[in-house]
């Protein structure tokens, strides 16, 4: 089955602090993305390299369709993770959305009992549509 590249798009961010206290915060969001036909797949992947703050547990990404975390939740994935450390996480989601044109993916991102911010330095996200 072909694929068609959506995009590699690279973020880079030395100045996204994700707030403690479990606030959800978006991260990444893809360009539009365009499906052919009502059977098409679209699979999204990237990394977030990531300080959590003080007294953080874990971080958990998700994955909405559409322009914020409002839209379609599709899935997560949660990380163990020691505040101060430097975490990378890298994560895969696939979405069968049917015939859509112009959809948004967005990335989100929370610090599970976490008492201060942590620091995002660097995220990427790309994906393709099958």
């Amino acid at each position: 089955m072909a694929g068609y590249e959506l995009a590699a798009i690279p973020f880079n961010s030395n100045l996204v602090n994700i707030p403690g206290g479990a606030v959800e915060t978006t991260i990444l969001q893809t360009p539009p993305v365009n499906t052919p036909g009502s059977n098409a797949s679209v699979s999204i992947m990237g990394m977030v390299d990531i300080q959590p703050g003080t007294a953080c547990t874990s971080v958990i990404i998700n994955l909405y369709r559409g322009a914020d975390k409002n839209g379609v939740y599709i899935n997560n994935i949660e990380t163990a993770a020691v505040a101060g450390d430097y975490v990378t996480i890298p994560f895969t989601f696939v979405d069968n959305p049917g015939d859509v044109a112009g959809e948004l993916y967005t990335v989100t991102l929370v610090e599970t009992a976490a008492t201060a911010d942590g620091m995002i330095f660097t995220g990427t996200i790309g994906g393709f549509v099958s």
